[in-house]
């Protein structure tokens, strides 16, 4: 069986700490394989592990809006979140490579955008997919004793133009991706379809192509006591914490 955790809203350190919370748990064996589904309030930044936040967020416009920046985990680029795009994370056991990790989320992804209607998509690079040639979706990984974390966005309806009032884009990706404005290479999905599916849709495709793909079926719990204590100490000694947030 694979456990469906859905905590809805909530603010992004805590979201972050639970993943991390979940991986512990898997490497540990106090759990089976989990898919994890939430959206942040307030919007926040989240910057891979091995970022410098001044080179990647706007943190001057961060603070004056009060949207946080947390640092994940997992490897990978910047990215906006807020509440009108639904992330997940799904945590599982396999003797994976990490792009064999990204093939599986990613391929799960394309099926829930067909299931969504959408036409099209596709995945491009190790881990981003693509409708129509912009970005609609993107992963990131951590691999700890043979149990990977992929976690991502699904843009539903998130204000693009917001999201990179943010985001400080690399000017070598702009430049490689051959693009002026980074907003011209992302969309969402009411962009594509011309109206925001509704977010239980979103997420029961999200759960159960996630749940397909490293071998359901899908059976919806909860977080332990153990992972709840666990995240809350997260929260706590790390992803509230400059020093781990906005360290270079």
């Amino acid at each position: 069986m694979v456990r469906l955790v859905d905590t809805d809203v909530a603010r992004p350190e805590l979201t972050a700490a639970i993943d991390e919370a979940l991986l512990r748990s898997r490497v540990e064996g106090r759990c089976g394989d989990t898919v994890h589904l939430y959206r942040r309030d307030p919007p926040s930044v989240s910057i891979g592990y091995f970022q410098s936040a001044g080179e990647v967020a706007y943190l001057e416009a961060c603070a004056r809006d009060g949207v946080p920046v947390v640092r994940r985990s997992s490897g990978g680029g910047a990215i906006f979140t807020d509440d009108r795009q639904v992330v997940y994370a799904v945590v599982f056991a396999a003797n994976l490579t990490a792009r064999e990790g990204f093939d599986l989320a990613c391929g799960a992804l394309v099926r829930v955008l067909g299931r969504l209607g959408v036409r099209g998509a596709e995945k491009s690079g190790v881990n981003d997919v693509l409708v129509w040639g912009r970005k609609v979706s993107g992963s990131a990984q951590v691999i700890r004793k043979g149990v990977h974390l992929v976690h991502g966005t699904m843009l539903v309806d998130s204000d693009l133009e917001r999201m990179f009032t943010y985001l400080r884009p690399l000017p070598e990706k702009l430049e490689a991706q051959g693009i002026e404005r980074p907003r011209a290479r992302v969309t969402t999905l009411k962009d594509v379809l011309g109206r925001a599916p509704p977010l239980p849709d979103v997420k029961t495709a999200i759960a159960e192509e996630m749940a397909k793909a490293i071998g359901g079926p899908l059976e919806p719990g909860a977080l332990s006591e153990t992972e709840l204590e666990e995240a809350g100490r997260l929260v706590e000694e790390r992803f509230s914490r400059d020093s781990w947030n906005l360290r270079r």
